[in-house]
């Protein structure tokens, strides 16, 4: 997903967490570029790349378990406790990626995980993921993109048995179809704040 969050009010955020918690409660590897403190705190696994934008941006700074469990305070949804350990055959393993400005960097991705890749804008985080990642898989899956980036190999996908790809974009001409209004998440939120006009 690169920036699921991106123009949600705060209040919506609810929403946006609990669909992703229950991807990830039905074993799935959940892929976030992410700048929201609310959705990166949620994070098991962090990767960052920078440390700047452009050309001073394109390197791994770090990569690890979020151990901290944080406590938040959405009504009505118990979050997961977080996995410590990770063992080495549940991870994605991207090696010497140069997609735009990434800088031959190897990347570890744990699966059946929320991954938050995070950085400030330009740094490299959708080269990574939309741009390398995702081609990458879907290549192997049968599903090319004919996008490929640059990178020497990707080990780990066994597992793996399909992929999907969301972002902000429009979809069709109007540009108000986009992957929330086709998904349906738009009526949970007009339901929600109708009850909650009701019992004022």
């Amino acid at each position: 997903m690169d920036e699921p969050s991106k123009g949600l009010h705060p209040k919506d955020y609810r929403f946006l967490i609990q669909a992703i918690c229950g991807l990830k409660r039905l074993k799935n590897t959940v892929i976030v570029v992410e700048h929201k403190k609310e959705l990166i705190q949620m994070a098991d696994y962090l990767i960052e790349i920078g440390p700047g934008a452009g050309k001073y941006g394109g390197q791994l700074v770090s990569a690890g378990m979020v151990e901290q469990h944080v406590t938040y305070d959405i009504k009505d949804y118990e979050y997961p406790v977080r996995s410590s350990v990770i063992e080495d055959k549940e991870k994605i393993l991207l090696k010497g990626v140069r997609t735009n400005n990434l800088k031959n960097i190897d990347v570890s991705i744990p699966l059946n995980k929320l991954v938050c890749v995070i950085g400030v804008s330009g740094s490299g985080k959708s080269s990574l993921v939309s741009k390398t990642l995702y081609p990458a898989i879907a290549k192997v899956l049968g599903k090319g993109t004919g996008d490929d980036g640059e990178y020497d190999c990707i080990l780990g996908l066994e597992g793996i048995s399909d992929i999907y790809y969301v972002n902000q974009k429009a979809i069709g001409k109007n540009s108000r179809s986009t992957p929330g209004t086709y998904t349906g998440v738009f009526e949970l939120i007009r339901d929600f704040y109708a009850g909650s006009l009701c019992t004022l």
